[in-house]
This record gives structure tokens, sequence and C-alpha cells, in this order.
């Protein structure tokens, strides 16, 4: 170590507490430290590697220290060198990633050729390349969606991350799937049995026989008798009921027997990924560390030429390794009995089990090393955050049992504060609606940043990314800046998505959807009137809004003004002029004209937003960087651009330096993980979001690929999850959560606010004055009022003539108004989604059907229902690929339907009933609508029917009484009580499913629809249209914007007091 930093270094050292100063001294040997919430773990780390550098003859290059981000490590080395001088530089700081491409760079020998000259893969091209093996799979795979084939794309690229950590490669898959499919056959006929015995005392003894001859047949691997052993186990400790037992063993082989098409279907796509990945000469991440992994388990040299170099290791955040980078440490260590390896972690921060850390690896560390540990080195000292903080978060933590100190005897893990801050309680806010709880929220936070608190001080936590919406408009409202996470996604800015619409429809020319967004966007200023009379030309005319745009005729016959046509002619002078640049010009320089050509660049100078000017460099740095790697076109890369904002990808910018200081922090617990906050929100505490929440993947890997998979370890981690958000806390913590969701149904409380000391929390009710202010603030400033006087003339002569209100109106508008107001009152041009092609060609299949035996009293062969079926589907609008899979799909599904129901059916009905020259009014609301079928029941009694496609098995929200489906059976009801030339009474309405359940079966639904179900419509439908002909259109902020419409809200609107 230099002289001249010996001192520095002596000072810090002589600043640690007595357990950090034993963590720094015990050089030699293995040493375990758990390094509790804010004790100083990354200091102790820097000043041990400077304790190894003055005490003993090593140079700095034989030093190793392993942790999980480039941040990190650059973190650690500035604070390194700043402790030790040069010899900071010398010590090798680096993720395991990081290592490892050193180790295939610096060693090509010991390696495949392809390996040492492959380049890492990036989330676009990884995206381009799933969503081509998607593509490959028979329209049958439970991999792809129908109405979404890349619906399954994320679970499959984190099934095939999760793969690849725990060190399984495609052959081993097999093996455990091939385990799996052993396990269902010899199962099935177990589960047969017991489902066929009903569990009561006097069939307990057969139960659980059957059972247990499972678990010990040698026919099943170990793992899948363990579980079943295990479920026994819970019975006979009398914790399950025999009920349940029989409960849980069922749903385990039901699981596993519906799991298993997936998995084979996944092992198939992990195949050829991987020879994907061989033949274009890229790598996963995870690739990195397998190779290695291999190449030091067959080449003994080249693992000793590591082992010689490093003979001191640190390992940093320990409890996130994960297997595959555990194999990485116990190769480095093998053969030593007492390795200098130092390992610090704390398992009541392991969080990121979903991205494959095993908090296991600490307790087997222990055991490895125990006799050499004797006990690990505990650091209590807390400086971050007061007492009462830590008071809180243990009372949370120490429900879990898992803990290390339930395996490691005389463990005290109680930490103790070094602040000397004056504590106020926890802040518990009880709200009955959300709005208040968003209220109180916002006005605390101002309260904050009026007594002088910076922003950056102030964290909002919660639990989910989409937590955070219904928030965002309460502190715009206040001015209170704030940033999500500590950068700025550029792909979420409305400016940026608005140049790559541009670029988009540039690179396609007659995609009319983009062409409607485009002429909406301010920088191009055409006038919202005339757009509203444009769009509603077009859709009137059943005209192609491209091709309109340069037909003069067409723009002087509808009365548009000379300005606003001069201005298109401007405008497709400019696309064409841009189409023909596009062919010579290269990438970087067709975007710079392209944002001065059409305005953006302009736009942006004369409104001043600095900001945006550094998003816009970020983006244009982007393309210089690809451009660096291939050379593609402008249009290419942003179709690559493109992947990325629809699969909800970042491309990050660092906010302003006055920005980043002003603004607060928004981030998920999982991103706040490392970080600390002055004051900390924890919002929407409920136990729906933060207690045992399942996964949603959609894959289930087999057992065995997840070395240690407990059961009860999904409440653990939330726990800790909730310790982690917790313990971000320096000064106070604000919890907060409602009594009632938006349907006024009650809501529960997450468990952890209950397991707190409750004299630790100060209770906040909402109150009388909370709940009027909070109405009153959400209300007035959030009410978008229209721009233009003009539109507003014209949208009133609209509703107030043509108009009509139907179903599909009162859904979409309950959805989202804003979506409502762009696609049904606007009229902006959309393509017709394959789905409703196929709805189309399958109504009207059945409508002939039912047709000709009303006329004829015969049932049409099955061979014409197909053919009927196939004419219609050729009418619409689909690809040659797309015709082909829906002919296909649709003839097995009306096949089977036909087959099941074909002595069912009847002409004794009405088809395709059309209300719209019924003039049908409700309180002078106009209605219409056409319903499916509506059979006689006998009399003057009837039932109406909707058929429905799609699977029946996820539609239970929609069959609710506040779903879709419910509420628009109710609908058809009112129709035709409101007609007065229909003679019937409707008592009943049944949803149709055409195509069968998971299990097989066909599903019909039919409701008995009452009085106060009309009554409740009624009440939705008067408030619904009162609001759009008051030209409402507040946007839902739950709405997820699938169409991509929200971006569009400034053109037409602004917020008005």
């Amino acid at each position: 170590m230099d002289k001249s930093f010996h001192h520095k270094f002596l000072a810090e050292y002589n600043r640690l507490n007595h357990e950090q100063k034993l963590a720094v001294d015990t050089i030699e040997g293995p040493v375990m430290v758990i390094a509790g919430a804010g004790t100083g773990k990354t200091q102790t780390i820097a000043v041990r590697i400077g304790r190894i550098l003055d005490q003993t003859q090593v140079n700095p290059s034989n030093i190793l220290c392993l942790t999980f981000t480039e941040n990190a490590a650059l973190n650690m080395r500035d604070r390194l060198i700043k402790l030790v001088g040069p010899d900071g530089y010398g010590v090798r700081i680096s993720t395991f990633h990081g290592f490892c491409n050193s180790v295939i760079k610096d060693h090509p020998e010991y390696f495949l050729t392809s390996a040492v000259e492959s380049q890492p893969i990036d989330d676009i091209t990884q995206i381009e390349i799933i969503r081509s093996l998607i593509d490959n799979l028979p329209s049958s795979s439970p991999l792809k969606n129908f109405n979404s084939p890349y619906f399954h794309q994320k679970d499959i690229i984190s099934s095939l991350s999760s793969l690849k950590k725990e060190n399984i490669s495609p052959n081993d898959f097999d093996r455990l799937i091939q385990d799996s499919a052993d396990f269902i056959a010899t199962a099935v006929p177990v589960l047969e049995k017991i489902s066929s015995l009903r569990a009561s005392k006097k069939t307990e003894s057969e139960i659980v026989s059957h059972i247990r001859l499972l678990s010990l047949n040698p026919a099943i691997n170990v793992l899948y008798q363990s579980r079943l052993t295990y479920f026994l186990k819970l019975f006979e400790l009398a914790q399950i009921s025999l009920s349940q037992l029989k409960q849980k063993v069922k749903d385990f082989i039901q699981k596993t027997q519906t799991n298993l098409p997936k998995i084979n279907d996944l092992s198939r796509l992990y195949h050829r990924y991987q020879e994907i990945l061989q033949q274009r000469g890229l790598y996963d991440y995870e690739d990195m560390i397998l190779w290695v992994i291999d190449a030091f388990s067959r080449h003994r040299d080249l693992l000793s030429t590591y082992q010689e170099i490093y003979q001191y290791i640190l390992i940093d955040e320990f409890q996130d390794t994960n297997s595959s980078q555990m194999g990485i440490i116990n190769l480095l260590v093998q053969g030593q009995e007492n390795p200098n390896i130092f390992v610090v972690g704390d398992d009541d921060q392991s969080i990121f089990r979903f991205q494959g850390a095993n908090i296991e690896n600490i307790f087997e560390f222990y055991q490895k090393y125990r006799s050499q540990i004797k006990r690990p080195i505990v650091l209590k000292n807390n400086y971050r955050s007061h007492q009462l903080i830590l008071d809180s978060s243990n009372d949370v933590i120490s429900q879990n049992q898992g803990r290390i100190g339930q395996y490691i005897s005389n463990i005290d893990k109680s930490l103790t504060s070094n602040s000397q801050f004056d504590p106020n309680p926890i802040n518990l806010f009880v709200g009955n609606t959300l709005i208040e709880e968003n209220f109180w929220i916002s006005q605390k936070i101002k309260q904050l940043i009026n007594t002088g608190i910076d922003g950056q001080d102030i964290a909002v936590l919660y639990r989910n990314n989409a937590d955070i919406n219904d928030l965002l408009p309460f502190l715009t409202q206040n001015h209170i800046s704030y940033l999500r996470s500590d950068s700025i996604n550029i792909l979420e800015t409305i400016e940026i998505q608005q140049l790559l619409t541009l670029i988009k429809y540039l690179s396609s020319p007659q995609d009319n959807t983009l062409l409607s967004h485009l002429l909406s966007f301010k920088f191009l200023n055409f006038p919202a009137s005339e757009l509203y009379q444009l769009f509603h030309a077009v859709y009137s005319q059943k005209l192609n809004l491209s091709t309109s745009l340069l037909d003069q005729d067409f723009l002087t016959r509808n009365g548009f003004s000379s300005k606003f046509i001069k201005k298109l002619n401007r405008f497709t002078s400019r696309v064409a002029k841009t189409a023909k640049d596009s062919q010579n010009l290269p990438a970087d320089e067709l975007f710079n004209i392209i944002i001065r050509r059409f305005g953006f660049l302009k736009f942006v100078l004369n409104h001043r937003q600095i900001s945006l000017l550094k998003q816009l460099n970020t983006l244009y740095s982007h393309l210089k960087q690809t451009l660096l790697v291939e050379k593609i076109s402008l249009f290419d890369w942003i179709k690559k651009i493109n992947l990325l904002f629809e699969n909800k990808l970042s491309l990050n910018s660092s906010p302003l330096i006055s920005q980043a200081k002003d603004a607060v922090r928004l981030m998920t617990v999982h991103k706040a993980k490392g970080l600390e906050f002055k004051h900390v929100f924890l919002i929407k505490v409920l136990s729906s979001k933060w207690d045992t929440v399942s996964s949603k993947s959609f894959i289930k890997l087999p057992l065995g690929v997840v070395k240690y998979d407990l059961e009860n370890d999904s409440l653990e981690e939330d726990r800790r999850l909730f310790y982690v958000a917790l313990t971000r806390a320096m000064q106070q913590i604000y919890l907060s959560y409602t009594k009632f969701n938006d349907s006024q149904k009650e809501q529960i409380r997450s468990r952890f606010i209950a397991e707190i000391n409750p004299e630790r929390i100060e209770l906040f009710p909402t109150t009388p004055e909370i709940e009027s202010q909070a109405l009153l603030f959400s209300f007035y400033p959030r009410h978008p009022k229209l721009q233009s006087d003009h539109l507003k003339d014209y949208l009133n002569e609209y509703l107030a003539g043509k108009y009509r209100f139907n179903i599909t109106h009162l859904n979409s508008y309950l959805k989202c108004p804003l979506c409502f107001f762009f696609k049904t009152i606007m009229r902006l041009p959309y393509p017709k989604p394959k789905a409703m092609s196929f709805g189309s060609g399958v109504h009207n299949a059945l409508a002939y059907l039912t047709q000709v035996y009303k006329k004829d009293n015969r049932l049409i062969s099955l061979d014409k229902f197909l053919s009927v079926f196939e004419d219609n589907l050729k009418k619409e609008n689909l690809s040659a690929t797309d015709f082909a899979d829906l002919n296909q799909r649709g003839r097995q599904i009306l096949t089977d339907y036909y087959q099941h129901y074909q002595s069912d059916f009847s002409g004794n009905c009405l088809t395709e009933h059309d209300f719209k020259f019924r003039n049908v009014r409700l309180n002078n609301i106009p209605l219409t609508g056409k319903i499916d079928k509506i059979e006689f029941l006998g009399g003057n009694r009837v039932s109406v029917v909707d058929y429905k496609t799609g699977k029946p098995d996820s539609k239970n929200q929609q069959l609710s009484p506040d779903g879709d489906y419910f509420r628009q059976l109710v609908f058809y009801k009112l129709l035709c009580s409101q007609t007065k030339s229909f003679p019937y009474d409707v008592v009943s309405g049944t949803i149709d499913f055409i195509e069968k359940n998971n299990k097989g079966n066909f599903v019909r639904k039919t409701f008995t629809i009452t009085q106060p179900d009309i009554d409740k419509l009624k009440t939705q439908i008067t408030t619904v249209f009162k609001k759009i002909t008051d030209l409402d259109f507040t946007p839902n902020p739950d709405c997820s914007d699938p169409d991509h419409l929200h971006y569009l809200f400034e053109k037409y609107f602004k917020h008005e007091a």
C-alpha cells in the first residue's frame, strides 16, 4: 500500500466497530459475515481488502472481489481507491459475468472458437429470435396464444434464463421432463382412485394408503416422492386435514399434467435457441458462466491457473448468488481445505428468488466450512435508520422460520441504531377509497418539500410497476416532480414516442393507424376540428386515409379549408421526399433530416425543453451505437426500438442535475434494494399485493430445476421484501392502504402491518375533510377539456344527431373514456384484429346454420358448415399465414362444437336480430345492438344468446356481475324491453363458448336477469351517456393503453380548473 494512503487507511480502520474489525482482521481461511441492512457492509469489504494488502505480501492482482452489478463494482472500486490509493486499481473487482468473460478472452484455447468469437446477445436480438421460434411452433402449441402469438414470450425468455442460472442444459432439461412424464404415467391412476373417494374417517386409511404407495413407487423420481411425503407429513402432524391432503395431491398431479405439454414445447425451443445462438455467434450472459464452469471442470490446468492467481476471494451480496455462480465459487476453491474466501450477505434481504437467487447458498456455505468458521460474524450496528424503524422491521422479519438463526444456534441479528435522530412513530393512513390514499400521500410529500426536504430524499415504494400509475396525476397537480427509479426511460416520454411514430410511419406510409396518430401530433399543428371531419369523412365513405390525403377532389368535395389542404399537401410532399431520401442516405443522416423536416426539433427548441433535448440525444446515441455494430437502415433500426417499447424494456437517460435533486423517487422495492432515503412511503399495503403473491408465470419448470423448491418459501420471500422496504428509511416511514376497492368491495390490509408492534404505529384514519378535499382535488383539475371550440361544436352536433349508444360503447367507455374517444368518437382508423376476424367467420357460420334450419327444418352437413365458415373467413383482410392458421383452428373448433351439439340445434329462434332501425330509447338515450340468437322458450318467453370465441377458462371476470359478458346480456334484455315492437319477455341470457375449456368440456353459462340488474345497468347507461354528451373523456389511470392512444391526449385536451 502506498505510504501516503496508509494513514488514511488506518483512520478508516479505527472507525470500524468490533464486529467489523473482526471481519476485517480474520484474513486467513473461510469467513462468513451476516450484514444486516445499513450495517456498513461495503465499507467493511473495502477495509478488509486494504487490511489484506497491509498485512500480507500478496499483490493487489491476487485479490478477486465478485459482486452483482456494474454499478456496485464501480462504487467498490471508487471506495477502494480512495482508501488505499493506486493499489485499488490492481484489485480485480468484477461481476460474475465480467469475470467469466475475461477467462474466455484470456484463454481462448480452452473454449470453442464460437465461444471466443461470440458476442453477447442484446434484448432486441433475443426477442427477435424467440419470436421466430414461436412463429415456427404449430398453432396448437400451448406456448402460442391464439389472440396474441407472443403472449408467452416473456415467460419463455425468463424460463430459459432460469434453466441456465441453475446450470441445466437442454439435455438435462429433457431428463427432468421425462421424470415429470414418468410421474404422470404412474400418478394418474392414483388420482382417479382418490378422486372417487370422499374424504372422511371411513376412507382415511384408503386415501392415505394410495398416496403413500405412490410416494414409495420406484418408478418415479425421488423429488416427486419427496413432495408427496411432505404432504403426508403435514397430515400426520395435523397441520392439514384429510380433505386438504387429498386436494394438495390432486392439485400437484393435475398441475404437473397440465404443465407437461408446455415444458415439452419449451424444451424444443431451448434446443433450437442454443443452436441459433451458436450459428450466429451470440451468447446469453448466463452462457458465459456455464462455459467457464465446463472449462474449469474439464481442464485442471486452467482451473489451477486461476486458483494460483486469486489467493483471496471476496463475494458481495452472497444471498443473491444462483446455482451457476455458486458453481464458479466452488471450483475456484476446489481442493483447498482452508480457502481464503470471504462471503458477506444477509438472508433477510434475499428478494431475488424469481431471478434464480438461492438463499440456501448461505446455509450450504456454513455447513461446508463449519469447522473453520465456528460461528458467522454478525454486523448489528446500523448506520442508516433510527431504532424505531429497526425494531419495527425486526417485528416483521422475526416471523420468518427460514432465517439463519433457525440453523445456527445463538445467532442474534437484531440491529442497533447509531442514529441520534428523535423518531416519530410509523405513520399509517387508512382511507376508504384510493382517491383518499393518493390525496393523503401527495399532500404529505408536498408538506415535506415545503419544509425544505429535497425531493431526492423522499421515495415512494410499491410492489408492482402498475401500482404507482394512479398516484402520478396527484403528484403532477401538486407540482411535485418525480423520477421513476433514478433515470428516465425515454420510451415512456410522450414526445419521444411521437417521434418514433413519425419514423415508423415513414417506413410504412400505407399504415392508416400510424397516419391518424401522426396527424394528431402537436408539432405538425393540424387543427383538431378539421382532423375530426377528415376521420369521419373517411370512415363514413369507407375510404383509405392514406390515399384520401392525395385525393384533391375528396378534400375539396368535403369542404376542408384551403389552409388545411395546403398543410396536408406539404405534409404528403415531405413524406414522398423522405421516402426518396431513405433509398440513399445513411440512417444517422436521415434521422437528422426527419427531425428538422417535420418540425420536431423546432418544436422542442421553441418550447425550451432542455430535458427533452437530452432524451433526444440519448435516442440518437442509441442509433449511432447500433450502426457501429451493424449497418442497418433507419427503418430497420426503428423496428428494433419498437421491440423495446412493445416489451416494456427501457432506454434510459440520466436526468438533468436540477431534475435529479428536486424529483421524488418512485420505484419498486426490488429497485430500491441497496438505496436509502430519509422519508419512505409504502403504498397500497394490501394483502392482495404484498402477501403470498403467486407467480403469474404461465410456464412452471419441473421439479429438479431449482435445487431448493420449498412450498412455504413464497410468504417468507414476501416478508423479506417488506423488510427490505422498511429498512430503506432513515427517518420516517409512511404506510397506507384503503378499505375498499373501486367496486366497493372490502380489502384486507397486509398481514405485515399487523406483525408490527402497534405501539410503534400512529394511525391516521381518513376524515370527512380528507374525503371531501380528495374528491374536489381529484375531479376539478383532472377533468380534461377539449381545446378546440370548433371540435366541440362538431361533437355536440354528432352526439345529438347520428350517434347511437350500444353495449360495446358502454364497455369501452368504462374501461377507458380516453381510448373510447379516439376509437369511437374520433373514428381513428384501426385494422381489424385477427381475433375479431375469426369471430366474424364463426358467428356468420353459426347464423347460416340456424337460418337454414329455421327455413328448411334440417341441419346442414358438417362439410357445408365448415365451408361457410371458410368462405366468410376469406372475406376478411388476412395474410395467407393468418388465414391458414385461423382456418385450421376454426375447422377443428367448429367440428367439435357441431358434433357435440348437433342434436340440440333448432330453428326455433331469431338470429342476428338487429335493433338498428327500431328507434329504441331509454330516457331519450338512443340505443342499438344486434343479438346473435334469441331462443323461444314457450309462450312469449325467450332467452338471449351470445356466442364467444376463445377458451372460457380465463373469463371469470367477464362473467361476473361487473363483467362485460354479463353486462352485455343485461343490455340485450333492456334493449328488448325498451322496444315497443318486440313482443317477447327475456327471462334469461346465455354466454355460449364455441371452444372447449382446458378440461375438454364445452361451457354454456346461463343467467337469470333480475330487475336490480336492469336498474343497475340503467344507471350506468345514464351516467356514461351524460359524460359522453358532456364531452368528459377523462383517461383511466389504470388503463394499459393497449392501442397506444394516450400519447395523443395533449393535442385535443387540456386540464382546466
